[in-house]
């Protein structure tokens, strides 16, 4: 049997559902007609992990008649592409497709910054829909967005502006169930969590490679994204790091700071721009950062 997580979106509250839902082990959680009464329900039903028979699924879908779709709302699109990415990123190295559906997010997530940057901002900013129960893709769509405003307000062309949108990504490809179970735990990382997250940069290359990615600049910001000139960073501790790295920690960095967790509060847009333009020495990819999110930017309370 093979299972498909289900996320938010495909799941709906006071609806029958459609199909039997199962845990990761196949075990019947909910039977096909359970009707989810409340937002609570769902949440904790998503915490604990929700998933269904890829050809039941396959089934039902084909059942239902073809209608007109609504047109799709920017903000919605947001929460879809937030979706997409806890589907496609567990499984991207191995699925035929996994790759070309990494590319066609990235599109996506240019496209929405083109469309309505401000929303973009606004989504990154307030991250409502988060709750802890999906930091570890939110937090890669929302740098995602970022470093393609960055990258735009540096001039750099839509070749690499794409490319380092892809980088953000896939990232946290090794790591990006341990960043959620992270934020929501109420106790201090620990030793095993740690190693973890040093070796993450690593193995999510490794991960890029399988699935049959090339692109060196792509590669070397992913393995570099958490080293700092100098040699104070990670895993290697190298003196001298890609521009596009430094960009994708910037980005990382600053997403974090400002996204609160179980064990701390969130940095507000100021204290956090601070913190990147005192650490960037006021350098030029703090500054086209800063630039783009304004003093007040959409979303600051």
């Amino acid at each position: 049997m093979q299972l498909l997580k289900l996320v938010e979106s495909k799941v709906r509250v006071g609806i029958p559902l459609p199909w039997n839902v199962r845990n990761q082990d196949c075990t019947l959680l909910l039977a096909q007609g359970h009707v989810i009464h409340n937002d609570t329900q769902l949440e904790t039903l998503l915490e604990r992990g929700m998933f269904v028979d890829m050809e039941e699924y396959k089934a039902v879908e084909a059942l239902q008649e073809p209608e007109a779709k609504p047109a799709i709302s920017l903000y919605n699109r947001w929460t879809l592409a937030i979706d997409a990415l806890e589907v496609i990123l567990p499984h991207f190295s191995d699925a035929p497709d996994g790759l070309d559906a990494i590319h066609a997010l990235a599109d996506e997530i240019l496209e929405l910054a083109n469309a309505d940057a401000d929303l973009g901002l606004f989504m990154a900013i307030r991250q409502d829909q988060a709750k802890h129960l999906r930091y570890g893709y939110s937090h890669a769509v929302h740098t995602a967005f970022l470093c393609g405003l960055m990258t735009q307000q540096l001039h750099w062309s839509s070749e690499r502006t794409r490319l380092i949108t892809l980088a953000a990504l896939t990232m946290n490809a090794s790591i990006a169930e341990l960043q959620t179970h992270m934020a929501a735990q109420d106790y201090p990382a620990l030793d095993r969590q740690r190693a973890q997250i040093r070796l993450h940069p690593e193995h999510s290359v490794a991960l890029l490679e399988k699935a049959g990615v090339a692109d060196s600049e792509w590669l070397t910001a992913v393995l570099q994204h958490h080293e700092q000139n100098g040699g104070t960073g990670y895993p290697k501790g190298i003196s001298t790091v890609s521009e596009a790295a430094q960009v994708l920690r910037m980005a990382d960095v600053f997403i974090a700071r400002i996204t609160p967790r179980q064990l701390r509060q969130s940095l507000s847009i100021q204290d956090a721009a601070r913190c990147m333009f005192k650490e960037d020495k006021g350098g030029p990819l703090s500054m086209a950062a800063i630039k783009v999110l304004g003093i007040y930017p959409p979303g600051t309370s």
